[in-house]
């Protein structure tokens, strides 16, 4: 069985997971990384039995990857999304949030649009199996039509943010969000690891007329008795005849 032939650009702490990942995948061979930092790439080739580059570009046209992970802050995504799309790979996967600024988000969009690479965004508690049954508990129509969505997390949208974003949507079949009536507020969070205000809150409408809530920072309800921002995340589905609620560390 031939197996697809991968890299990951950016060898930070997150890079670590993406290549542990390959211990259950047969199909899958982990090759090379890339980080500009020759201290770091060269720990991270170190432990996997890879080749370590200092250039994307090199590493991608000397390896010719049948997948690329790009694990690296969200301000050089564009850039290195375009070089994988023009080097032709078939398929990338890309951390979260895919984009900090409203211009990047909309080359991102236009680049998914002429490009004939996939492009993947990371979420993988989407398959977490609780949350999992949530969904298979709201399909199964003992609980009849959602209703409400209501969903929230301690840190940012940014951080948490898109992954609490990410669970509301997957229990309302993903339908499209049409309408967006917010707030933000807070500087202090701009200057951290994931730029973003202090507090997002928001009401949705979506396409299938569902209505949703989210509460992303330290407004948000406490979820279990710690003081960790990132213990406190939550998405519960009220639907006519009862409701769902997933919490990570807390009850479902």
């Amino acid at each position: 069985m031939d197996k697809y032939r991968s890299v990951i650009l950016g060898c930070g702490g997150r890079a670590y997971w993406h290549a542990r990942a390959y211990k259950r995948i047969p199909r899958g061979e982990l090759v090379a990384c890339c980080d500009l930092v020759a201290e770091r790439r060269e720990k991270f080739a170190e432990e996997f039995g890879i080749t370590a580059y200092a250039d994307a570009l090199e590493t991608v046209q000397k390896e010719k990857p049948d997948l690329v992970h790009v694990v690296t802050p969200p301000d050089v995504r564009v850039e290195l999304m375009t070089m994988v799309t023009d080097e032709k790979v078939p398929a990338c996967i890309v951390e979260k949030p895919i984009a900090y600024q409203v211009k990047d988000w909309r080359a991102l969009v236009e680049l998914e649009a002429r490009s004939a690479t996939k492009f993947g965004v990371n979420a993988q508690f989407r398959y977490h199996p609780v949350l999992t049954r949530c969904r298979e508990a709201l399909r199964s129509g003992r609980l009849g039509k959602v209703l409400f969505l209501d969903s929230s997390a301690g840190s940012t949208i940014c951080d948490q943010g898109v992954h609490i974003i990410d669970w509301a949507m997957s229990l309302n079949e993903d339908a499209p969000v049409v309408r967006v009536f917010g707030e933000a507020s807070g500087d202090k969070e701009m200057t951290g690891r994931h730029p973003s205000p202090d507090t997002t809150v928001a009401q949705l409408l979506f396409a299938n007329g569902v209505y949703g809530l989210w509460n992303l920072g330290f407004t948000a309800p406490r979820v279990v008795d710690r003081d960790a921002v990132w213990m406190h995340c939550r998405a519960a589905a009220f639907a006519e005849r009862g409701r769902t609620l997933f919490e990570e560390f807390g009850r479902w």
